[in-house]
């Protein structure tokens, strides 16, 4: 689970960045 939350943070973070 928390894996999938990770990984939704992270692609959240880099479509910010983007």
């Amino acid at each position: 689970m928390f894996v999938i939350l990770r990984n939704q943070v992270s692609k959240t973070l880099k479509s910010l960045y983007k």
